[in-house]
């Protein structure tokens, strides 16, 4: 199946699973990787729609007084990491928050989204490429975080995709 067809057929189904318990039950075994626990920085993207709610990774990072970044789009084509903080959030591209706080060239760990993911660890996002322009720069430990149904045996890559180093759902890990 290409990847458009198989980004719309996983949408549908992730829009049907969406919960705020299950994206609740997802944070925490994100807290509790070791790769968390040693991160002193990390990016989290702000979830929109039905993606795996961050809200409750954003409050597990503050408590573990953790430096949070989350992604700002820059142009059609590229992103940054900048920091969250008392500078607030705006809308940006797309109607999703993105920070107003400094741009940031190195964390330690980045939670990334996704439409579809396979056990190999790739993904597919909504088709931008934002994130495997963005992952192709940096050098932190990446993990995906999505529901179960979002999980297929595998999907089509091609040379510019980026795969992740942890796939976390509410069943379990891929890494």
């Amino acid at each position: 199946m290409c990847k458009e067809a198989l980004r719309k057929k996983i949408l549908s189904r992730r829009r049907m699973a969406f919960s705020t318990s299950l994206s609740a039950e997802i944070c925490e075994r994100a807290a509790e990787l070791e790769v968390f626990t040693a991160a002193s920085s990390v990016m989290v993207y702000l979830s929109t729609g039905s993606e795996v709610d961050t809200s409750r990774l954003l409050a597990l990072c503050h408590r573990s007084g953790k430096k949070i970044a989350a992604p700002r789009v820059l142009s059609g084509t590229e992103m940054e990491a900048a920091w969250l903080g008392a500078d607030g959030l705006v809308r940006g591209a797309f109607g999703i928050w993105e920070p107003v706080g400094a741009k940031t060239e190195n964390v330690d760990l980045i939670f990334v989204p996704g439409v579809v993911f396979d056990k190999k660890k790739n993904r597919i996002g909504y088709g931008k490429g934002y994130y495997d322009r963005f992952l192709a720069k940096y050098r932190a430990v990446t993990v995906g975080l999505a529901f179960s149904c979002q999980i297929v045996p595998e999907i089509p890559t091609q040379a510019h995709d980026r795969s992740l180093d942890i796939i976390l759902t509410e069943e379990g890990a891929y890494v």
